[in-house]
């Protein structure tokens, strides 16, 4: 998939016409973001079945709340369909490090 993107610039014209051609960007980005998304499944599943609190997502999505509001404000008013797609990866971002960095100092506090 991510080695296929650059050539979405050839692609998306061929098979929708140019009028497309703007979205290819924001494609990308967005596709990186499932991408972080994706890689951060298994630290999800850990936190939500090895140690059994999935109430720690009810607050991370409550500040997935925020960070999507309050980027998507800015980011979208200053560079539209760009800023939407960034805010969306930001917002991935932040969902996969903050449940992964808790998984590695969960794991860490058990093996010592």
């Amino acid at each position: 998939g991510l080695l296929v993107s650059p050539f979405a610039f050839i692609i998306i014209p061929l098979i929708y016409g140019n009028n497309y051609l703007t979205g290819v960007i924001p494609f990308i980005i967005l596709f990186v973001g499932q991408l972080i998304f994706l890689l951060a499944l298994p630290s999800h599943q850990a936190i939500f079945f090895y140690f059994s609190k999935p109430s720690f997502f009810s607050i991370l999505a409550g500040i997935q709340l925020i960070i999507a509001g309050v980027l998507g404000w800015f980011l979208i008013i200053n560079y539209g369909i760009y800023g939407a797609a960034l805010t969306v990866l930001l917002n991935n971002l932040f969902g996969f490090i903050v449940p992964f960095s808790w998984v590695v100092i969960k794991f860490k506090k058990r093996a010592s």
